[in-house]
């Protein structure tokens, strides 16, 4: 039974890390930020500490003299940009790859299962449910820090359940998983600002927990609050071991706070009611919580745990699209629960055949207790054979697109001048740090926290004026500009013999800014 089980479990983890091989996999290094990211990892690396000043954008220029000093950056990613830029160093895109989709698959097809089944007791409901939650969370399947804290989420998520599901065990018990939960945050807090998403976890185990013996009148349940509250404390201390200290969380919160960065970042705008991304949410979140409210389950402080922690990641993420893969995860134990209650309903007469079949393969569908193993070994072995050069991917589509950062663009700003500054979409800034630096500065790229609103505004402006162009020319000292072919300047410097065409394809053109 134990062998039938594994097989059973090492051939779903197989099929769903080579479906993520395949053409899922296709864009995830188009991710904008991707290049200011290697360049980060590659500076804690050469530095040995972490930046404190932009080394990236071009400063701004004063009285036609460009300013020396840099704008603060706080690096709230820095340890997972120095492991990022290592696995490129040690194997190239094929590496990255391996990696990037290793990760994923350990964080749902280990973690979020391991969790669904010990919430639902059925494997057929824990695949299923950690199958919606897998497809909702692709959204974010990008080369990026923000995959660590998907991983990381998903392991505080499945701790803080077990916390909230089980009785109230012994202070000393309690303390040892607590210390666990301290050492992830200390690690998370130097590799992706989401850390803030776990410590907001735990916050709602204190609230289940005082809402448990509100009900009950159980005083187990009132020692527990106060125990999550001194794991809430501790968590939170050992965020501060990071070389920013308290900043980090200045850094978190800045993000969100200009409804203007928001509506011109895909991440951050709402979520698109017609997207895939939006229909799997729903039958992983939206659906179980109906049902679960429809069929009154809703006993017990486990499950009050999952109502309240799905309900409020999922109005986060139909608020702001990077929430999803969160919601997706906290949603997946509820979802499978719900599952197997549906399971027990007596399906009509003519479905008997439908309902013996599920229930003879539920009898002998038994995972075994941690499929996290069998998915960490398959993630190993992948990364293992890239090193080698043996790769499922296909290596004409590895690395950035070729038509979004096409490399003849690049290279026909690198052969016309030694260095220089770019003025290009926020989208272009990575690439061009990443392509073109030490040599070229963008004057900006998707860090919304460094350039700041007032620079977005006045480049989108200058899209369309003449007038504000040449502003940001002289201000940033540009030696060369990129801009799509729709654009409205475009039309405006066409019939300027002095501005050289260097590049052009069918969406975009580089010229040579003339010299005053």
């Amino acid at each position: 039974m134990w062998l039938r089980a594994f097989h059973l479990s090492f051939l779903v983890v197989f099929l769903a890390y080579l479906a993520l091989c395949g053409r899922q996999s296709d864009h995830i290094a188009d991710d904008p930020g991707l290049g200011w990211h290697l360049r980060t990892g590659a500076f804690v690396l050469e530095q040995g500490g972490v930046p404190r000043n932009d080394p990236f954008l071009a400063p701004l220029g004063n009285g036609g003299v460009v300013a020396d000093t840099a704008s603060s950056w706080v690096a709230d990613q820095w340890l997972s940009d120095a492991i990022l830029q290592s696995i490129y160093l040690c194997g190239d895109w094929p590496l990255i790859y391996a990696v990037t989709i290793g990760l994923f698959t350990i964080a749902f097809w280990g973690v979020v299962l391991t969790t669904a089944y010990a919430a639902s007791g059925s494997a057929i409901s824990a695949i299923i449910a950690t199958a919606l939650a897998w497809k909702a969370a692709q959204v974010h399947l990008i080369i990026r820090p923000v995959l660590m804290s998907i991983v990381l989420f998903a392991l505080v998520a499945g701790r803080v359940r077990r916390f909230a599901v089980e009785p109230p065990s012994s202070q000393a018990s309690e303390m040892r998983r607590g210390g666990v939960l301290c050492c992830w945050f200390a690690v998370w807090a130097n590799l992706h600002p989401a850390f803030v998403l776990g410590l907001g976890l735990i916050s709602l185990l204190g609230i289940t927990s005082l809402a448990t013996y509100a009900w009950t009148r159980e005083r187990r349940y009132l020692r527990r609050c106060g125990s999550v509250c001194a794991l809430l404390g501790a968590c939170v201390l050992a965020t501060f071991i990071n070389p920013y200290g308290w900043l980090i969380y200045e850094s978190f919160f800045e993000l969100s706070t200009s409804s203007y960065l928001r509506s011109i970042n895909q991440e951050w705008r709402p979520l698109q009611l017609g997207s895939n991304e939006a229909v799997f949410l729903v039958l992983v979140t939206v659906v179980p919580l109906v049902l679960t409210f429809i069929t009154k389950r809703r006993q017990g402080s486990g499950t009050l745990f999952d109502l309240l922690s799905t309900t409020l990641f999922t109005y986060a993420a139909f608020r702001m699209v990077r929430f999803v893969p969160y919601a997706a995860i906290v949603g997946a134990p509820l979802a499978a629960s719900t599952l197997a209650r549906l399971g027990e309903v007596r399906l009509p007469p003519v479905l008997g055949v439908t309902s013996r079949f599920i229930a003879a393969l539920e009898k002998r569908l038994v995972l075994p207790r941690s499929p996290t193993l069998l998915a960490t070994v398959i993630a190993v072995v992948g990364c293992a054979l890239a090193v080698f050069g043996v790769t499922p991917f296909n290596p004409d589509r590895m690395g950035p697109s070729a038509v979004l950062y096409p490399p003849q663009m690049f290279d026909a700003i690198g052969h016309d001048a030694d260095s220089g500054v770019v003025l290009a979409s926020p989208d272009y800034g990575g690439a061009i740090t990443w392509r073109l630096q030490p040599g070229f500065r963008p004057v900006l790229d998707d860090r919304n926290n460094v350039v700041g609103e007032g620079l977005y505004r006045r480049y989108f402006r200058a899209l369309e004026d003449r007038t504000e162009l040449d502003g940001l020319i002289r201000d940033y000292r540009v030696t060369h500009l990129i801009v799509a072919n729709t654009s409205p300047v475009v039309r405006q410097l066409s019939g300027e013999r002095n501005w050289m065409i260097l590049y052009q394809d069918s969406a975009r053109r580089v010229y040579r800014v003339p010299s005053n």
